[in-house]
């Protein structure tokens, strides 16, 4: 019998906001049905706001987020039992994301359909929009929670 296509590992990029972390509950979901590792992927880009401070600021930052991915962001992966890995990679998502997934073989990329600080009005933020666009393997975009009381609704 032909192993199911996604039968490598699971790219799931997040950012730690809430619909990233929706994201993150399906790649876990997915993984678990699959029984697939997921490389859990968080991209740094340039610490510019840290200019005129010393390189221990860009590693402590860096430090911080690493125990961020390897707790917080990954814990739908440690709750289903599912085998994953962290990695922080250097680079905008865009980059970074397609990067680490050629490089693990994966058979798939698991991303929020909108980040932290991303535009609500539109369907799909900067960095979904531009995985579907542009990555060479299947882009699977979770959709963004519910609007909240009082937020403008998707359009």
């Amino acid at each position: 019998m032909d192993a199911h296509p996604f039968a490598r590992c699971i790219v799931a990029g997040t950012d730690g906001s809430a619909d990233a972390m929706t994201a993150m509950h399906t790649a876990a979901a997915l993984a678990d049905q699959l029984d697939v590792e997921v490389v859990v992927v968080h991209c740094l880009m340039l610490l510019e706001h840290l200019q005129g401070h010393p390189i221990e600021a860009a590693v402590s930052v860096r430090d911080e987020v690493r125990e961020l991915l390897e707790s917080t962001w990954s814990e739908p992966f440690a709750q289903r039992d599912v085998r994953y890995r962290c990695v922080l990679e250097d680079g905008p998502p865009l980059l970074a994301l397609p990067r680490v997934a050629a490089r693990e073989d994966a058979s798939l990329i698991v991303v929020a359909s909108h980040g932290e600080g991303g535009d609500r009005l539109k369907r799909l933020g900067s960095t979904s929009d531009g995985l579907v666009h542009n990555a060479t393997l299947p882009v699977l975009v979770v959709p963004c929670r519910p609007a909240a009381a009082g937020e403008p609704e998707v359009r």
